[in-house]
């Protein structure tokens, strides 16, 4: 992944698509804060993102399966 530049705005839905190795999953987990960018930086409201803004970042993922921690 490399480049990614995208604007998200207030209270719509959107999907992320591509072909597989295109770096989807790790742009989702990277703005999750799963995983933390080798470079570069994530705004949110034109700050940079921090634990505070994850209540305020949803994901359905495809599986449950990165929740190895969590009780369902």
């Amino acid at each position: 992944m490399q480049n990614v530049s995208l604007t998200i705005l207030p209270n719509k839905i959107y999907g992320l698509l591509g072909p597989n190795g295109a770096g989807k999953t790790t742009l989702i987990r990277n703005i999750t804060q799963i995983f933390y960018p080798d470079s570069g930086e994530i705004l949110f409201n034109g700050e940079k993102l921090q634990p505070k803004h994850s209540n305020q970042i949803g994901y359905m993922p495809e599986e449950r399966g990165m929740y190895k921690n969590e009780s369902w």
